[in-house]
């Protein structure tokens, strides 16, 4: 499948746009960078276009672009019930859902935001850690963070140093 990007705004600390398949408007993204560097969503894609990788890879999109503006230390999710959902079954969004259905059988409730497509998506980008500001029935927020401590990260950000050094060492020749 290929999806057209629309009314693209671009801006120094947000992004959003719209996604069609052909003339069928299938999902919207957007995405802005708040005061502590953190990345705040806000996607809908159409139930249809679910689990197709689609929001994954605009997902990427956004935190790329935005990455480059200014460097992204945590990712939020808000997941909540309302009216902005009233398209959904049970008027709540895609991650509050799966976050509840997992709290039904599985009490470790990082494992459960891990389960959502945004901790998916924060996960691959390294964001292993949680912390949950607010869990209720209605609303779930959690902060997604990188574990410094982590190996990997380390030995990226020894990778990521050594590429600068060897950078301007080759430019000052």
């Amino acid at each position: 499948m290929k999806f057209i990007c629309r009314r693209i705004i671009k801006k120094r600390n947000s992004y959003s746009f719209l996604l069609f398949d052909k003339k069928k408007q299938v999902g919207s993204f957007e995405g802005k960078i708040g005061s502590n560097r953190e990345l705040i969503t806000a996607i809908h894609i159409d139930e249809n276009y679910q689990g197709k990788g689609i929001g994954l890879k605009y997902f990427l999109k956004l935190y790329n672009y935005l990455n480059e503006c200014k460097p992204i230390k945590s990712i939020v999710g808000s997941w909540h019930q309302d009216e902005e959902f009233g398209y959904c079954k049970g008027g709540m969004s895609t991650n509050l859902k799966l976050f509840l259905d997992c709290c039904l059988h599985e009490r470790n409730n990082v494992k459960c935001a891990f389960s959502t497509p945004t901790g998916k998506w924060a996960k691959k980008l390294l964001y292993n850690k949680c912390k949950f500001l607010r869990i209720t029935k209605q609303n779930v927020q959690v902060v997604f963070q990188k574990d410094e401590s982590n190996k990997i990260v380390k030995k990226l950000k020894r990778i990521k140093q050594t590429r600068v050094y060897i950078f301007k060492t080759h430019v000052e020749r």
